[in-house]
């Protein structure tokens, strides 16, 4: 699962996650074509099922290239046997992308 707390600039963040294994291929990525994050401090939260024993990469940027501007985060979860385990969390002034 992939949760996603914008910022006081939501319009600023985007990001993507890549099968490493498929030479970089976009797998999910946001906001959708023509579209943009509007809310101030909005949760979006994403759940997919993704290949195992797969290496993916999850990149998020800001277009402003300050981060997450005084709030908002980006984490990704696992959940597998009714067990979740915090994958990564993205957070603060990250510049201008930043990877898990």
């Amino acid at each position: 699962t992939f949760e996603l707390l914008t910022d006081i600039f939501p319009g600023e963040t985007s990001w993507l996650l890549i099968d490493n294994d498929k030479d970089g291929a976009i797998v999910q990525s946001g906001p959708r074509g023509g579209e943009t994050y509007d809310g101030r401090g909005s949760l979006y939260s994403f759940t997919w099922t993704l290949d195992r024993c797969t290496f993916y990469t999850f990149t998020i940027s800001d277009y402003y290239g300050d981060g997450f501007e005084g709030m908002g985060y980006a984490e990704l979860t696992s959940t597998s046997s009714k067990v979740q385990q915090t994958l990564g969390r993205i957070d603060g002034d990250f510049g201008s992308e930043s990877s898990i």
